[in-house]
């Protein structure tokens, strides 16, 4: 039986088709990106250049490959919080409802400490060690503040910085490294 191609490309599980690409990124979840997992939690480092979460320009995401593992295997995972598409680092997922409750509690109510490491290229060399940016979101006029430490200076013009959100706003870290 010869398979028309429009349907080569998926994948069927329960009532639902997904990509071959959905389920190669869920493979990769599973078996190279995972950190950590208990009946809670899937913890996992997040490589760059992959989307959180569907957009209308987004046709492969995280959240595409975690429906796909949910189905497969009887689970109930959930994106508790998001990185950009073009940062990598730790995702913490709930593999429940319940346990999506607590952490979104536990984000909202500072009880998880974000922190991001970036490399930035300085325009002059009057940066302080530790402090605070305190400005406005360009994107929703919302008020945004991150503190921030230099770490080293690695060339003539780039500095490691740690940075720490302490609020929430798309694309914060780098509206503040662009002032700096």
């Amino acid at each position: 039986i010869k398979v028309p191609t429009h349907f080569q490309n998926y994948i069927k599980i329960s009532n639902n088709n997904y990509s071959i690409d959905t389920a190669v990124l869920a493979n990769k979840i599973l078996n190279l990106y995972k950190i950590y997992e208990d009946d809670n939690l899937l913890v996992i480092n997040k490589p760059s250049n992959i989307s959180s979460q569907k957009g209308s320009k987004v046709l492969l995401s995280l959240n595409c490959a975690f429906e796909y593992i949910s189905d497969k295997f009887a689970l109930d995972l959930k994106i508790v919080h998001r990185l950009d598409k073009l940062t990598s680092g730790v995702m913490i997922i709930a593999k429940n409802l319940y346990s999506a409750i607590l952490l979104a509690q536990a984000f909202r109510e500072r009880q998880i400490k974000k922190e991001y490491i970036s490399l930035n290229c300085l325009n002059n060399d009057n940066l302080s060690k530790e402090s605070c940016i305190n400005s406005f979101s360009s994107i929703d006029g919302k008020e945004c503040i991150t503190k921030y430490l230099t770490l080293e200076k690695i060339a003539p013009k780039v500095i490691k910085i740690l940075w720490e959100p302490i609020t929430g706003r798309k694309h914060q870290i780098r509206q503040h490294a662009e002032l700096i």
